[in-house]
């Protein structure tokens, strides 16, 4: 629930961006890379679908989870 909230926020404060750069760490089932080094999860789905409803661009950037909260 909290990550559907943060979601939110960062929407919000980026309402005039039409893209927002994602921090993610592989943590499955929420998000990893498959074979074809794809992104999938449960997260990369939820984020996807509710950035295609506001008409944004996730741009997804790999890096630790410490590095991500900031």
């Amino acid at each position: 629930m909290y990550r559907v909230l943060l979601l939110w926020c960062l929407c919000c404060s980026a309402w005039a961006q039409e893209s927002l750069l994602i921090g993610w760490s592989s943590w499955h089932p929420f998000s990893f890379r498959d074979e074809q080094q794809q992104l999938q999860g449960l997260d990369i789905d939820l984020l996807e679908a509710i950035f295609n409803r506001a008409g944004f661009h996730a741009n997804y950037s790999e890096m630790p989870w410490a590095r991500v909260l900031r």
